[in-house]
């Protein structure tokens, strides 16, 4: 979800070479990193599949937020 969302939402803003930087996610860091924290998942009701997620450390900070592009709001 995450690297589609990066990959197609941003397309028109960044280079290829940006794109593959910010979407090559590193499993074990991110894991880690969700597990110190509180987080949240939306789920979608008709279909109960997941369309996003926030995470916060215990001390506010918002440190991740992704919504699935099929749910990215376009004028």
């Amino acid at each position: 979800m995450i690297k589609q969302t990066i990959q197609e939402v941003n397309k028109n803003d960044y280079s290829k070479a940006q794109l593959t930087a910010w979407s090559s996610i590193d499993e074990y860091s991110w894991r880690t990193t969700v597990k110190d924290h509180s987080a949240i998942v939306m789920v979608n009701d008709w279909n109960n599949k997941i369309i996003g997620f926030a995470d916060m450390d215990n001390k506010g900070y918002l440190d991740q937020f992704s919504c699935t592009r099929i749910f990215k709001i376009r004028p």
